[in-house]
């Protein structure tokens, strides 16, 4: 991918700058700030992550197969002696569900926020400066390389210090 990183001082400036890459129909690939702000986010268009939809999925599953290898595990011996008492009982068999939904949650998101970090990290690897995360905000966008001129002047126009080409 060839894209352009433009570097601003101030927020109102990188949020001018999206701005008009959207008006030119431009693909805005990320953008850098060294603190978390909603309205750069909102502006960029940052899609939802998908890590709570992989801790959800992982619950599920976790408490299914709980449930499904207690009652299997019990139904292995039926000549169990209980006193009288069902060999499958739900409140037991409720206490090992409930903490295979805890440990196959947690595993599922841990796989969600790496799935999810490893493919962000490669597109915008080369554009970052350790600058961006102290004092200064940066947008990087993706291009041909015949239209970066053009990209760095319109980021310029729109309150750049400085650009220059990236290639990934």
């Amino acid at each position: 991918m060839i894209g352009v990183v433009a570097l601003f001082e101030v927020r109102d400036a990188l949020l001018d700058a999206i701005a008009a890459a959207r008006a030119q129909q431009l693909t805005i690939v990320t953008a850098f700030s060294p603190a978390y702000d909603p309205r750069i986010e909102a502006a960029v268009g940052v899609p939802r992550s998908a890590v709570s939809a992989w801790t959800f999925a992982g619950g599920v599953a976790g408490a299914i197969g709980g449930m499904a290898f207690t009652i299997w595990t019990v139904r292995q011996w039926p000549i169990l002696i209980l006193g009288g008492k069902p060999l499958v009982a739900l409140p037991s068999f409720l206490i090992v569900a409930f903490e295979s939904t805890i440990l196959i949650a947690v595993c599922a998101a841990l796989a969600g926020f790496f799935a999810g970090g490893r493919a962000m990290r490669r597109v915008a690897r080369a554009a970052y400066e350790p600058s961006l995360s102290e004092e200064r905000f940066g947008l990087l966008v993706a291009c041909v390389s015949a239209d970066a001129p053009l990209i760095g002047e319109l980021m310029t126009r729109s309150g750049a210090t400085a650009w220059r080409v990236v290639r990934s």
